[in-house]
């Protein structure tokens, strides 16, 4: 039959080795397509449920569905701005967390680090009490009291040339720290002093705890004192009123005070007023000037106790040459 060759030639094209390559290439082709989609599906899957597990809720507006990882062991600079929060069985207590000034890490608490949407967050302090303390935010102010000459505060004197037996007026900065101290319905107050050398001095500076205070509190106190070889000044945050009666509730109490200490140059008790090199006339005149004054600047206080007086007389007619 005629047609038979022509039947027979187009079978055989659609068996060539062509024909065969090319249909295979277009059946991979697809079925790569449908795993690149079955592919996709399952990716987007996993990833939605990552994102879900990670993502956390900022603490500060909702504790309760906040997500915080292991506390981490490094130290945060003093004074800084941070949440802090309440926990309650392992878990953040809703609407607990405040931003707070922190200068130091309060008892029962520490610090963790939480895992925000994007990246981690800014570090929390997690808390497992209420925490009701108070104390001095910057002790580097308590060591460098100013002292002066004069009870105007007018003449300063620098601390290492403070003399034995002298009496020194001074000056100090206090900054006062109120940590996460909620709403109350009085307003407690307390006392802030210094005592130095044991003798109980400056100004008693009558703290008045605001509502909701948080910023710390700034003062100053002053006074008088008589320098010794060896001083302490002992700053005290008291919050226990004269009938032993807790003001304020503190979880801790250790850094209610702080000690600065320093010495004093001991007294010459040179009677040449005038440096001269001799004790005679010229330096019983100073001391005539000056006898019987109360001063902490008088040039003829020989033995330095703010005074001239029969002691220093004494001291000088030791001494005293007659020159010709």
């Amino acid at each position: 039959m005629p047609s038979l060759p022509f039947m027979h030639k187009t079978t055989s094209l659609s068996n060539s080795p062509l024909t065969r390559l090319s249909n295979g290439l277009s059946g991979a082709l697809f079925g790569f397509s449908i795993f690149l989609v079955v592919a996709g599906i399952i990716g987007s899957f996993f990833v939605l449920q990552d994102l879900q597990s990670n993502k956390s809720v900022d603490v500060r507006s909702d504790a309760s569905t906040a997500t915080v990882a292991v506390s981490r062991d490094e130290v945060i600079e003093p004074c800084q701005n941070l949440d802090v929060c309440l926990e309650t069985e392992g878990a953040l207590t809703e609407g607990s967390c405040a931003s707070r000034r922190i200068c130091e890490l309060p008892p029962g608490c520490r610090y963790q680090q939480v895992e925000c949407f994007a990246a981690p967050c800014d570090p929390i302090i997690v808390c497992t009490q209420p925490i009701e303390d108070i104390f001095f935010t910057d002790t580097t102010q308590l060591d460098t009291p100013t002292f002066f000459f004069d009870e105007a505060l007018t003449d300063e004197v620098p601390e290492s040339e403070l003399m034995t037996g002298k009496t020194y007026y001074f000056s100090v900065d206090v900054a006062l720290q109120n940590l996460v101290k909620g709403p109350t319905e009085q307003l407690p107050s307390f006392f802030v002093s210094l005592t130095s050398n044991r003798n109980k001095t400056g100004d008693l500076v009558f703290y008045n705890m605001l509502t909701a205070h948080q910023d710390g509190y700034m003062t100053k106190l002053s006074g008088s004192f008589v320098a010794q070889e060896r001083n302490r000044f002992l700053f005290s945050i008291d919050t226990v009123d004269t009938h032993g009666e807790t003001i304020i509730q503190e979880t801790n109490y250790d850094n209610n005070k702080h000690q600065h200490t320093f010495d004093a140059k001991k007294c010459a008790n040179n009677p040449d007023l005038n440096t001269d090199g001799k004790v005679d006339l010229r330096d019983f005149a100073i001391l005539s000037r000056e006898f019987l004054t109360r001063n902490s600047m008088l040039t003829a206080d020989i033995n330095c106790d703010s005074s001239v007086d029969i002691k220093d007389y004494s001291i000088m007619a030791g001494k005293f040459t007659v020159t010709q």
